[in-house]
C-alpha cells in the first residue's frame, strides 16, 4: 500500500489588498512568515498620476502597488498513519513527489508491506500490485569450472544462449537479459606435439632452438629447431703425396715437388660466376633467387611441406631434348641451372638459351617438356593459348613455355602427400627435393581461439646450387641476412 503525506501545503496563502496595506504600515514581526514566503506578483492599483505634495505638484508612474505572496504552513496531514499503526504493516520505501522552491518537501509518499493481504485499506492510500524480492541471482558455472581454473585454458568467447525473456520462478514472473550463457576455451594441449623425432632418429645434432609462438602464462607453445643432418657419411681415400719428391739418376737428384694448387676452387667459381652473368646478367642481379612457403597444419591438418626428387632428373630431361633438338647444344648449358624446374618466364628463357636451344634440323620433330616446347613450322606455328586457354610465352624460334603444362608436370613429379596442396607448394616440394633452397624460418599463419593450428615455412629458393650455397656463404660476409618468414629477403 501507499499513501499520502502532505508536509507542509495545507494551502497556498495569498494575501490579499488589506493585507498588503498592514504589512506595509506594520513590518512582519513574525520570522516564520518572512522565512517561509515568497512574493509570487506585484500589481500597480494606484497611477499614473500626478499630485500635490505639501504644496508640489509630483508625477509618479504608481503610487500604490499590491503584493501577492506564497507561503508555507508550518502544519502538514498525515494521511499514513492509519497504516502505520496496523500491526504486521512495516514501511519499506520513501519517496518525495513534490518539491517547494526552498528545497522543502511538499509532498511525501511512503509505502507498507503488510503481511496480512486482509488489512483494510484506510482512506487516501493506494493499494500495490505484489511485489517480491529475488533473494539469490548467480551463475552456476559448474560445468565451465575445470577449464576456468586451468591455466592452460583461457576463454575465447562469452555468448547468451537463452533469453532475453520472462519467465515464471515461484509462481511469480521474473524477466532477465539472458538466461544462459556459453564459454568457448581455447587450451594447450599439454603433451607437445612434434616432427623433430625423425631428425633424432638420424643421428642429426641439434644447432638451434628459437620461440616463435608464446603465450602467458605458460610461455613458449611452439618452437622452431634447427638440426644438422649428415646426408652423406665421409669416405676415407689413400692418396700419394708428391709434396716432398725427390728424382735422383746416377747419383744427380732434382726435387720434383710441386705446391699443392690453392686456386682451383677459385677458379672454378670464377668461371661458374662469369658463365651465369652472361646468361643471367641483362638485370643487373646475379644468383638471384625466389622466395616460397608451404604450410604445415597440425592436429591431423595436412602438411604440405614434404619434400620430392622430381627435380634431380629435370635437367637430364632437358639436355636430353635440347640435344636430340639441336645437335648437341646442350653442352653449352651450365650443369647447375634448373631454370625449367620454376615457373619463372625470364629464367625459362634464359634457361633456354644457356641450353642453346635453336630450331630443330628435322621439320617434322616436336617435343613438350615441362611446359617447354617446339612448334613444328617455327615461330608462325606457335599457338595463341595453350592448356585449358592459359597464356604462351613465345621464346623464338619456334620454342614457346606453358605455364599450365608445367603446373601439371610438376603435380606428375610430386610425391603422394603433396597432391591436395597447393600448386606452388608442390613446386616448393619439387625444389627443396633438388636442394636448391634455403631455410629462412617459420611463423604461426592460423590461429583458432588463440591456439596455432598451423605454420607457414619461408624458404629461399635458386636456380642453381652455386647460388644457393653464395648466397649461404656470401650474406654473412656482407652483413645481409634472409630477411623475416613473413618477408624473406
Amino acid at each position: 500500500m501507499s499513501c499520502i503525506k502532505k508536509s507542509h501545503e495545507g494551502e497556498v496563502i495569498s494575501f490579499s489588498f488589506i493585507l498588503l496595506i498592514i504589512l506595509m504600515a506594520f513590518p512582519f514581526s513574525g520570522s516564520a512568515l518572512a522565512g517561509d514566503c515568497r512574493i509570487t506578483g506585484q500589481t500597480c492599483v494606484e497611477g499614473p498620476e500626478t499630485r500635490n505634495i505639501a504644496g508640489n505638484m509630483i508625477y509618479k508612474a504608481c503610487w500604490r502597488y499590491r503584493s501577492t505572496y506564497e507561503c508555507i504552513k508550518p502544519d502538514s496531514v498525515d494521511y499514513c498513519a492509519a497504516i502505520s499503526k496496523v500491526a504486521g504493516c512495516y514501511q519499506t520505501s520513501t519517496s518525495c513527489i513534490s518539491t517547494a522552491w526552498n528545497g522543502t518537501c511538499l509532498v511525501e509518499q511512503r509505502t507498507y508491506r503488510c503481511d496480512n493481504p486482509a488489512t483494510t485499506k484506510p482512506s487516501n492510500t493506494v493499494q500495490l500490485d505484489n511485489t517480491y524480492t529475488i533473494v539469490r541471482d548467480e551463475l552456476d558455472t559448474s560445468q565451465c569450472n575445470p577449464l576456468a581454473t586451468n591455466p592452460l585454458c583461457y576463454i575465447a568467447s562469452h555468448t547468451c544462449i537463452e533469453g532475453p525473456e520472462t519467465r515464471v520462478i515461484n509462481g511469480l514472473p521474473v524477466y532477465k537479459a539472458c538466461w544462459k550463457y556459453q564459454d568457448d576455451y581455447s587450451c594447450i594441449n599439454p603433451e607437445k606435439e612434434s616432427d623433430c623425432q625423425q631428425y633424432e632418429d638420424k643421428g642429426c645434432s641439434k644447432i638451434d632452438e628459437t620461440c616463435i609462438e608464446s603465450t602467458d602464462p605458460i610461455g613458449c607453445v611452439m618452437a622452431q629447431v634447427t638440426y644438422s643432418c649428415i646426408t652423406k657419411k665421409g669416405e676415407t681415400t689413400t692418396t700419394e703425396d708428391c709434396s716432398t719428391k725427390v728424382s735422383c739418376y746416377e747419383g744427380v737428384c732434382w726435387d720434383t715437388s710441386y705446391p699443392s694448387d690453392t686456386d682451383f676452387a677459385k677458379a672454378v667459381a670464377a668461371k661458374e660466376a662469369a658463365r651465369e652473368a652472361g646468361v643471367y646478367g641483362s638485370d643487373g642481379e646475379l644468383f638471384g633467387g625466389e622466395d616460397e612457403s608451404c604450410r604445415k597444419g597440425y592436429g591431423g591438418i595436412k602438411n604440405c611441406c614434404g619434400k620430392s626428387g622430381g627435380a634431380e632428373t629435370n635437367f637430364s630431361i632437358m639436355g636430353q631434348v635440347a640435344t636430340t633438338v639441336g645437335g648437341g647444344l646442350a653442352s653449352y648449358g651450365s650443369k647447375y641451372m634448373y631454370d625449367f624446374a620454376y615457373n619463372n618466364v625470364e629464367w625459362v628463357k634464359q634457361g633456354a638459351s644457356a641450353l642453346g636451344a635453336a630450331a630443330p634440323s628435322a621439320p617434322t620433330l616436336s617435343f613438350s617438356v615441362y611446359g617447354l616446347s617446339y612448334a613444328v613450322g617455327g615461330a608462325a606455328a606457335v599457338p595463341a593459348t595453350g592448356l585449358l586457354g592459359g597464356p604462351v610465352y613465345a621464346l623464338g624460334n619456334g620454342f614457346y613455355f606453358d605455364p599450365y603444362s608445367f603446373a601439371i608436370a610438376v603435380a606428375i613429379q610430386v610425391v603422394m602427400e603433396l597432391k591436395s596442396c597447393e600448386p606452388e607448394e608442390q613446386q616448393l616440394g619439387m625444389h627443396r627435393g633438388a636442394n636448391l633452397c634455403h631455410f629462412v624460418g617459420s611463423y604461426c599463419s592460423k590461429k583458432v581461439f588463440g591456439a596455432c593450428l598451423e605454420t607457414t615455412e619461408a624458404y629461399c629458393c635458386y636456380n642453381s646450387i652455386l647460388a644457393k650455397i653464395i648466397n649461404e656463404q656470401g650474406k654473412p660476409q656482407i652483413g645481409k641476412g634472409w630477411g623475416t618468414p613473413e618477408s624473406p629477403s
